[in-house]
């Protein structure tokens, strides 16, 4: 019985001397880090993309057309301006595992 009337006084005591703040504050906190007037910043384009407007086109075909030297897509140990072979792949949304390739892919 000793118990309940010590935690009921722990509780209380807790409850009084917290740290409780306005609804005003807690907004200042959330934006105060924030740059509204912020420009975004431009993303820069894949190896097998193309921007034409608000269009972006990818896939292989793409990037053995912008590439000086297209044997080099089939090159496992090719510099990285070659891209990437996760660029062209289709991934399964549920497993993330490769289910194909993605020869022409037109983004909007």
């Amino acid at each position: 019985m000793k118990g309940y009337p010590l935690l009921l006084a722990a509780v209380t005591f807790l409850a009084v001397n917290s740290n409780a703040y306005s609804a005003d504050e807690s907004l200042k906190a959330g934006t105060e880090g924030r740059d509204l007037g912020a420009a975004p910043v431009p993303t820069q384009l894949k190896p097998n993309q193309i921007k034409i407007g608000n269009l972006t086109c990818s896939g292989i075909l793409i990037q053995a057309l912008k590439t000086d030297n297209a044997l080099q897509l089939l090159n496992p140990y090719a510099t990285a301006k070659y891209g990437s072979a996760d660029d062209n792949t289709v991934l399964d949304p549920y497993k993330k595992t490769a289910i194909g390739l993605k020869f022409f892919a037109i983004e909007f």
